[in-house]
């Protein structure tokens, strides 16, 4: 999602179902209690995480 990739990019490229992808996107907005990926993007800097390091951490999970 940080990466700006779509529901259908992300699904694709996990191997699940886009209405799964689309559960986790709406769990993610909710959690930070904002409405928009970019502003989702904001939220996290705001509370000092490191989204390189999250993406690191997702790459070496695959």
């Amino acid at each position: 999602m940080a990466k700006g990739n779509s529901n259908k990019h992300i699904c694709r490229e996990l191997g699940m179902a886009e209405a799964t992808v689309k559960f986790h996107v709406t769990a993610i907005l909710r959690a930070l209690k904002v409405t928009t990926r970019a502003q989702a993007i904001v939220a996290v800097n705001r509370l000092g995480l490191d989204l390189d390091a999250l993406r690191r951490a997702g790459e070496t999970a695959e």
